[in-house]
């Protein structure tokens, strides 16, 4: 690494520290426990994980975990996009040290996304109908509550249309995902003597 490389570098990282201890001061003064966002945020976080486990099929657990973990994962690449590039943040956090909003990315879409999946699934319905439906909830509706509440802000030229396109890229992506992966199973079980 040369001199001017690892000096932008370091200063790269500075500015990382700095923004972390800046980040647990912002939530330590209005994110902390004693506040009503935080706690809805934990709601947000552990209550779908609750209804998921009533909820689950679990002769079909391997099928749906990875469609729901596709969808955590690239719905975590895309959270990160839109928060790195300053289009949309989440003011409040349960776990302060994680940029992104852990109650949308790891609950709360993954497991709504995952019970219509399942939905469609069991009762032979349109899969891309029902989850582009699932995709407007969220952009048209869960969003701008979210927004409403506080708890989500839209920055920039972003917009609850662009959050839809992007949901349809997540759904998109994890059922293209979740085929392939089943398509790959089903035939290395066929080519088993």
């Amino acid at each position: 690494m040369s001199p001017d490389q690892q000096a932008s570098f370091e200063h790269l990282r500075q500015m990382k520290k700095q923004y972390s201890s800046e980040l647990m001061d912002y939530w330590i003064r209005y994110s902390n426990i004693d506040t009503w966002q935080f706690w809805a945020c934990v709601v947000l976080l552990f209550g779908p994980l609750v209804l998921l486990y009533f909820m689950l099929d679990r002769s079909k657990a391997f099928h749906m975990g990875f469609f729901g973990y596709s969808i955590h994962v690239l719905t975590f690449y895309a959270d990160n996009f839109g928060v790195t590039y300053g289009l949309w943040d989440y003011p409040y956090k349960a776990i302060p040290f994680l940029p992104m909003s852990l109650m949308i990315d790891a609950s709360l879409v993954p497991v709504f996304f995952m019970l219509v999946y399942q939905w469609c699934v069991n009762h032979h319905k349109s899969k891309l109908l029902f989850l582009t439906a699932t995709s407007v909830c969220f952009a048209f509706v869960i969003k701008p509550i979210l927004s409403l509440a506080g708890l989500f802000l839209l920055f920039e030229w972003m917009n609850f249309f662009y959050l839809f396109l992007a949901y349809m890229f997540v759904t998109l992506g994890a059922m293209l995902l979740t085929a392939i992966f089943r398509w790959l199973m089903r035939s290395a079980i066929h080519r088993i003597p």
